[in-house]
């Protein structure tokens, strides 16, 4: 099992703090997110990491090597990306994660570190999505219909529609499935799109489960600063 931790992107929203640090070394809680990430990985026995960096990624290098001597990191630069998505970077780690389990992860998430478990222990592909019907208005949500996710975006709503934290696992099987959707859009210059997108083109093959967490259980995405403020409070309340 690897993880992959997508840490390449400029984390504009978060300005000034990430005009000199990578989103992902912004402190939440007293404590960068990368590191709350990677206690969560460690915890679970993972410890070959694959990063994607672009914005100050020499930072993320030497926060890793300086904190983490346990991990096994290897690190894939994205050169473009000011222009693209994390679909590129995606596309960019393809070689590293070749026949791999990974454990999926966007470098600006805070989580509660028992539900990284919760998705080690699914036999298939799964993905964290919140209990319920709670779409969010910002972030990912997924369709859940008979048990399985059936679509990831960012604008839908409807029956069976809930928030969905953009951390996966995945088989190496459906993993190298993935990529070949991911290749097709790269090819076709949709480097700015999302790699759900490409699930999309495929989920009635791709069996991707829900690990369901509750509205009590800590787990977004560190946006901008109002949601910096959100993981503040609720970290102040214990949930962590």
């Amino acid at each position: 099992m690897k993880a992959l931790i997508f840490a390449s992107g400029l984390g504009t929203r978060l300005r000034p703090l990430t005009d000199d640090k990578p989103k992902t070394l912004v402190q939440v809680g007293g404590r960068e997110i990368l590191g709350r990430m990677l206690d969560a990985l460690v915890q679970n026995n993972i410890e070959d990491v694959v990063i994607t960096t672009g914005h100050l990624g020499e930072k993320i290098k030497e926060f890793v090597t300086a904190r983490y001597p346990q991990v096994h990191a290897t690190y894939v630069n994205n050169p473009d990306f000011a222009t693209t998505n994390y679909i590129y970077s995606l596309w960019l780690a393809r070689d590293a994660l070749a026949g791999s389990d990974i454990l999926s992860l966007h470098a600006d998430m805070i989580f509660d570190r028992t539900l990284v478990g919760r998705l080690l222990a699914c036999g298939g592909s799964a993905v964290l999505v919140q209990e319920g019907e709670h779409p969010s208005p910002k972030d990912f949500n997924a369709r859940v219909e008979s048990g399985l996710v059936k679509e990831v975006r960012t604008k839908i709503t409807g029956r069976g529609v809930s928030f969905c934290a953009p951390v996966y696992k995945l088989t190496g099987k459906d993993c190298g499935q993935w990529m070949g959707a991911i290749g097709q859009f790269i090819n076709e210059g949709k480097t700015k799109n999302y790699a759900e997108d490409a699930f999309n083109t495929m989920s009635p093959q791709f069996p991707l489960f829900p690990v369901f967490f509750t509205s009590e259980e800590l787990c977004m995405e560190i946006d901008d600063f109002e949601d910096l403020e959100k993981a503040e409070t609720l970290l102040d309340t214990g949930r962590a």
